[in-house]
């Protein structure tokens, strides 16, 4: 009877760790799926009548040819480099960049690899080696100022930029603290085991030397507002400014995120 017990006992164990495996391996496997939602059919500038924008791919170091839309402004106004989230394409976000073309900015917005019509897989590694290549281009092409706007997810990527250039501004638009920590806040058992990237923004915010403003709605059910303040209470910046933006959600633009920020752009560098 014990032996026939023991037994039971073992294979109990043994399909609860087949379960688990099974489990956790399909988590890793999928979890991509989750984090990026990329739209396949890809709009060009023309296509959305949005003309201020050219198409103007750059050639990564490993040979990639990524999409990035490009409009020249004023060269003796600042550059701003965007990240958009983790969904769509560009042809979402350019339009909301409106209050940069007024004041005579310069725009580039690079697509993530795996969105619209840039090939590739979007990784963590190949998110912010991009980013530096689409700096590079910017300071290559002789822009200065050059302010590094991300939102949402983009923020992660602006952050991680930071680690290897530094912008002369810098700005959060409902960032989260780590993809890490928004995953463990999902509930999800053990997800955070099999997590491929963490996204630590929090570990990279501590490092930003450059005037840094972030922006956060108190009602945004995508990224809690807990998230901004948390990068603000650990950003060292010695500018750093944080506006909360009241019944805001995620998509601040309804509230006036971007003529917030060109306004802060233009009392710091214009």
């Amino acid at each position: 009877m014990k032996r026939r017990t023991k037994k039971k006992i073992k294979y109990g164990i043994g399909f609860l760790i087949f379960i688990l495996t099974i489990y956790l391996s399909g988590l890793y496997l999928i979890q991509d799926y989750f984090i990026f939602y990329p739209d396949r059919d890809y709009q060009s500038p023309s296509d959305i009548g949005w003309t201020q924008y050219r198409e103007h791919p750059l050639t990564m170091k490993d040979g990639t040819r990524i999409m990035t839309w490009y409009a020249q402004g004023d060269p003796q106004k600042p550059a701003v480099l965007y990240f958009h989230g983790n969904a769509s394409q560009n042809a979402v976000f350019a339009p909301y960049l409106k209050a940069y073309l007024d004041k005579g900015y310069t725009i580039l917005i690079p697509e993530y690899r795996g969105f619209g019509n840039t090939p590739g897989k979007t990784t963590e590694e190949n998110m912010f080696s991009d980013a530096i290549e689409a700096y590079d281009f910017l300071k290559d092409e002789g822009y200065s100022p050059i302010i590094v706007h991300g939102f949402s997810f983009g923020c992660a990527v602006a952050l991680g930029l930071t680690q290897n250039r530094m912008p002369d501004g810098l700005v959060l638009e409902a960032p989260f603290a780590s993809l890490k920590q928004m995953v463990a806040e999902t509930k999800l058992p053990l997800a955070t085991f099999v997590l491929k990237a963490p996204f630590e923004s929090d570990a990279y915010i501590q490092k930003v030397t450059s005037p840094l403003l972030i922006l956060h709605g108190t009602q945004d059910k995508t990224i809690p507002f807990h998230h901004s303040q948390k990068l603000f209470s650990l950003a060292k910046s010695p500018d750093k400014t944080f506006l909360m933006i009241a019944d805001g959600t995620h998509f601040l633009y309804k509230k006036g995120s971007p003529d917030l920020i060109a306004d802060w752009i233009a009392r710091r560098f214009n």
